[in-house]
């Protein structure tokens, strides 16, 4: 399998984090291309990938109004209670759901990273996220 090497910089990196790197436009190009180099492996397995991480919170979301979590109980008499029951429920909603997203993500750039290195395709990888402590660093 082949493993893709970052391009080579004729520019040496900044000394700090903050400020931006210059490079050549083709640069962006070489991006692109290794980036669909690595997509066209496993195309089929990439899209089931990402229907796989859409489609979980789309269940979750199902699973809960199943349960009748998002419906707050209604009373309209008490105005003050029933919105700020709404508003500490989609708070919370809100935090968890972007932080399973977030974690998913995770695993997507895992899973590029591993398939660039030549790595096999692992479905296991999505959810590295929820799963690894630290950053490990190379």
């Amino acid at each position: 399998m082949e493993t893709l090497q970052p391009s080579q910089h004729p520019i040496t990196p900044q000394n700090s984090v903050n400020e931006p790197k210059r490079l050549r436009a083709g640069e962006g190009v070489s991006w692109f291309t290794d980036s669909w180099r690595i997509f066209s492996k496993n195309k089929f397995k990439w899209m089931g990938a990402i229907i796989l991480v859409s489609l979980i919170p789309l269940f979750v979301g199902f699973l809960f109004g199943l349960l009748g979590i998002e419906s707050p109980p209604a009373d309209f008499n008490n105005f003050n209670d029933f919105t700020s029951t709404i508003i500490i429920r989609e708070l919370l909603f809100n935090l968890f759901f972007y932080w399973v997203g977030f974690c998913f993500l995770g695993g997507i750039v895992l899973l590029a990273a591993q398939t660039a290195q030549g790595k096999n395709f692992n479905f296991g990888s999505l959810f590295a996220g929820f799963s690894i402590k630290k950053a490990e660093h190379s």
